[in-house]
């Protein structure tokens, strides 16, 4: 079989290969794969697996997200073929949706309100000064100029992101009920939810779903509706900003 490159990712998911690898999140001692949603508690869940697969509870990682320094291995690094892991039942593939209107506003508030650095790298690739405030409608706005493969992974679409149409998961969990959902994933791995508790990474959190009201005007509403189309369609949320 042919060794796996950034070109079959790209052609399998139809953004940037590296994208791709980086948001696999292979662990072969429990034989998965977590596909991670930025935005979706993807940093509580890394670190939760990241500590099953051999990481050390008494030395957190500085960074979560650094694949070097992480248990958890990408899909080039682990030197398995496309089909073992994305075809094949060597893996148990999960990942993780969230609520399109919750996710969109968690994007902004964190990348563009809170984090000083990342407001200064986001706003110049979405067209603004680094400096000037920008409203939650101008950012709406913005990501709906860039097409979807173009778009920075905290607001690309969920559905383009995971690419269900095409890569089989066997579960995909709900951020709205992520104790719950990933207790279902850790029983899928036959492991012990009490070895395994959901870690508390808050330094990422926006409390984005109650603040849904704030933010969300007729014009914020409809961008969103628009820009996130397939992920209201597709993982059952409704287009009623307080439906459920």
């Amino acid at each position: 079989m042919d060794t796996l490159t950034f070109a079959h990712l790209e052609a399998a998911f139809g953004y940037p290969g590296y994208q791709a690898d980086y948001l696999c999140n292979i662990g072969a001692a429990h034989s998965f794969l977590y596909y991670e949603t930025p935005k979706v508690a993807c940093s509580s869940i890394k670190w939760t697996l990241q500590l099953l697969e051999g990481g050390s509870p008494a030395n957190p990682p500085s960074d979560v997200h650094d694949k070097s320094r992480s248990t958890l291995k990408g899909a080039l690094s682990c030197g398995w073929t496309f089909e073992e892991i994305f075809a094949s039942p060597r893996l148990f593939r999960f990942t993780f949706v969230r609520n399109p209107y919750a996710r969109a506003l968690s994007c902004y508030l964190e990348k563009i309100v809170a984090d000083e650095e990342e407001r200064a790298r986001h706003q110049q690739w979405l067209g603004f000064s680094q400096r000037e405030p920008v409203s939650f409608l101008e950012f709406l706005r913005a990501v709906d100029r860039i097409a979807e493969r173009d778009r920075d992974i905290h607001w690309r679409s969920q559905a383009a992101l995971i690419n269900d149409r095409h890569i089989h998961y066997h579960y995909i969990g709900r951020f709205e009920s992520l104790q719950r959902d990933f207790h279902h994933v850790l029983e899928q791995l036959d492991i012990d939810g009490e070895r395994a508790p959901l870690m508390d990474v808050s330094h990422h959190k926006t409390n984005a779903a109650a603040r849904l009201r704030e933010f969300y005007g007729p014009a914020e509403t409809a961008l969103a509706q628009k820009i996130y189309h397939l992920d209201f369609l597709r993982y059952g949320y409704s287009f009623d900003l307080a439906g459920r």
